[in-house]
Protein backbone atom coordinates (compact mmCIF):
# COMPACT_ATOMS: atom_id res chain seq x y z
CA UNK A 1 0.00 0.00 0.00
CA UNK A 2 1.19 3.56 -0.73
CA UNK A 3 1.70 6.07 1.74
CA UNK A 4 -0.42 8.45 -0.45
CA UNK A 5 -3.94 7.28 0.43
CA UNK A 6 -2.63 6.77 4.37
CA UNK A 7 -1.66 10.61 4.48
CA UNK A 8 -5.37 11.88 2.55
CA UNK A 9 -7.23 9.71 5.03
CA UNK A 10 -4.92 11.09 8.52
CA UNK A 11 -5.85 14.30 7.01
CA UNK A 12 -9.01 13.90 6.59
CA UNK A 13 -9.42 12.30 9.99
CA UNK A 14 -7.28 14.95 11.38
CA UNK A 15 -10.38 17.90 10.29
CA UNK A 16 -13.17 16.12 11.79
CA UNK A 17 -14.84 16.16 15.20
CA UNK A 18 -17.38 14.20 16.73
CA UNK A 19 -20.82 15.25 16.63
CA UNK A 20 -24.40 14.61 17.54
CA UNK A 21 -25.65 15.87 14.08
CA UNK A 22 -26.58 13.62 11.06
CA UNK A 23 -25.40 14.68 7.74
CA UNK A 24 -26.96 12.80 4.34
CA UNK A 25 -24.61 12.45 1.19
CA UNK A 26 -25.76 13.82 -2.11
CA UNK A 27 -24.29 11.40 -4.73
CA UNK A 28 -21.43 9.02 -3.03
CA UNK A 29 -20.75 5.39 -4.73
CA UNK A 30 -17.95 4.22 -2.62
CA UNK A 31 -18.77 2.06 0.66
CA UNK A 32 -17.17 1.30 3.89
CA UNK A 33 -18.81 -1.57 6.05
CA UNK A 34 -19.36 -0.31 9.45
CA UNK A 35 -20.59 -2.85 11.01
CA UNK A 36 -23.16 -6.03 9.28
CA UNK A 37 -26.30 -4.28 9.47
CA UNK A 38 -25.01 -0.56 8.42
CA UNK A 39 -23.11 1.01 5.43
CA UNK A 40 -21.29 4.79 5.42
CA UNK A 41 -21.05 5.82 2.36
CA UNK A 42 -17.89 7.74 2.27
CA UNK A 43 -16.49 9.47 -1.22
CA UNK A 44 -18.86 11.15 -3.18
CA UNK A 45 -16.83 11.00 -6.64
CA UNK A 46 -18.45 14.21 -8.42
CA UNK A 47 -16.57 16.04 -5.45
CA UNK A 48 -14.08 18.69 -6.95
CA UNK A 49 -11.96 18.90 -3.36
CA UNK A 50 -11.11 17.13 -0.49
CA UNK A 51 -14.09 18.61 1.38
CA UNK A 52 -16.64 17.82 -0.91
CA UNK A 53 -15.19 14.08 -2.08
CA UNK A 54 -14.42 12.91 1.53
CA UNK A 55 -17.93 12.74 3.04
CA UNK A 56 -17.51 12.43 7.11
CA UNK A 57 -18.35 9.26 8.90
CA UNK A 58 -21.52 8.92 10.94
CA UNK A 59 -21.81 11.38 14.33
CA UNK A 60 -18.73 13.67 13.26
CA UNK A 61 -18.39 17.00 12.09
CA UNK A 62 -15.70 19.18 10.30
CA UNK A 63 -13.99 22.04 12.58
CA UNK A 64 -14.66 25.29 11.45
CA UNK A 65 -11.27 26.64 10.62
CA UNK A 66 -9.98 30.18 9.24
CA UNK A 67 -9.42 31.13 5.64
CA UNK A 68 -6.28 31.91 6.27
CA UNK A 69 -5.25 28.10 7.68
CA UNK A 70 -3.32 25.17 6.63
CA UNK A 71 -6.82 23.01 7.58
CA UNK A 72 -9.05 25.48 4.90
CA UNK A 73 -5.98 25.16 2.25
CA UNK A 74 -6.00 21.43 2.48
CA UNK A 75 -9.93 21.30 2.73
CA UNK A 76 -10.17 23.26 -0.42
CA UNK A 77 -7.77 21.70 -2.23
CA UNK A 78 -8.35 20.55 -6.28
CA UNK A 79 -8.66 17.12 -6.99
CA UNK A 80 -8.10 15.60 -10.14
CA UNK A 81 -11.53 13.80 -11.37
CA UNK A 82 -11.96 10.72 -10.01
CA UNK A 83 -10.01 7.60 -12.20
CA UNK A 84 -7.63 9.60 -13.53
CA UNK A 85 -4.10 8.03 -13.63
CA UNK A 86 -1.64 8.26 -11.11
CA UNK A 87 1.52 9.87 -12.31
CA UNK A 88 5.22 10.07 -10.74
CA UNK A 89 6.76 13.17 -10.07
CA UNK A 90 8.36 13.37 -13.77
CA UNK A 91 4.85 12.40 -15.47
CA UNK A 92 5.75 8.58 -15.97
CA UNK A 93 2.42 6.73 -15.19
CA UNK A 94 2.42 5.04 -11.72
CA UNK A 95 2.89 0.90 -12.61
CA UNK A 96 0.21 0.24 -10.12
CA UNK A 97 -2.83 2.30 -10.70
Amino acid sequence: MTMKPLIIIFLFLVNCAPSNEKESASQPTAVLTASVEETIEMVNPAGQTIKERFHLPKGYKRVAVDSASFAWYLRHLPLKKEGSPVLHFDGSLKYRQ
